[in-house]
């Protein structure tokens, strides 16, 4: 698995291109992550990015951010319990569904609208792009 491929650099991006072209006797699964919008023209993944999509075995996902049921949902799992209509509300406008963000805000108990959020969190612009298999 390769998360964040965003950030990938040469030596990496080499190493998962020969890879996928050399390891083709087994059975092997290539799970790569990156935000899309961090992949712009001149990245040195794109080239290979669209290389990967003509590929036969390749599928991609692109994953767009979780509705308020499934913020419901994961903050059942964070918590143990279901979550107050309330709380689910404030996570899902300040999350703005991304997954990421609702485990932090969870995490710091910030589903008060009038709670503060931490300017680490606060500037963090997380996105995950695309999954491909």
């Amino acid at each position: 698995m390769i998360e964040d491929l965003h950030w990938i650099d040469g030596a990496s991006l080499a190493a998962v291109q020969f890879s996928m072209r050399a390891l083709t006797a087994g059975r092997l699964l290539f799970v790569l992550t990156y935000r899309g919008e961090d992949i712009g023209p001149r990245h040195p993944a794109r080239p290979f990015l669209i290389e990967a999509e003509r590929h036969r075995a390749a599928e991609r996902w692109d994953l767009g951010p979780l509705t308020r049921g499934e913020v419901r949902r994961q903050m059942h799992q964070l918590i143990g319990e279901a979550p107050a209509a309330t709380d689910v509300d404030a996570v899902f406008e300040r999350s703005d569904g991304i997954p990421f963000f609702v485990e932090e805000l969870v995490a710091i108990d910030a589903c008060r609208r009038d709670s503060a959020i931490p300017e680490t969190l606060r500037e963090q612009r997380w996105r995950l792009g695309a999954l491909w298999l």
